[in-house]
């Protein structure tokens, strides 16, 4: 059981890490998360964390945002509920874990998930 428990840590942290990679690749206020449906809690609970590391950094190596106060920086971060990306055990199209990241109503897309970053 303590395996399980150190390999659901490694995913939550890589899961933190891929969001924060995307938040600074998109540089947008508003993003959207469509992850898998098991999935949802993990990425609810690295949200906040990532969130504020954006910022912080943004505001350290960005010249643009230079000397504002971190929480100035617009970044919105919202899981997607409507519809959720295919798990493996479900499809054969499925992925085994991470997410897409969306900006401008889904006209912008980055994938994040552990199949495409592989």
């Amino acid at each position: 059981m303590e395996n399980f428990k150190n390999d659901e840590d490694s995913y939550k942290q890589l899961c933190k890490s891929l969001l924060l990679q995307g938040l600074i690749k998109l540089m947008e206020a508003k993003v959207i998360i469509r992850c898998r449906e098991q999935d949802v809690s993990i990425i609810e609970s690295v949200i906040e964390e990532a969130v504020s590391e954006y910022k912080s950094m943004i505001v350290t190596e960005v010249k643009m945002f230079e000397g504002k106060d971190p929480e100035e920086i617009p970044c919105e971060v919202q899981i997607d509920s409507s519809k959720y990306l295919p798990s493996i055990d479900d499809d054969e199209h499925g992925c085994i874990g991470g997410f897409k990241l969306l900006a401008k109503r889904g006209k912008i897309v980055l994938s994040q998930t552990v199949d495409d970053r592989v």
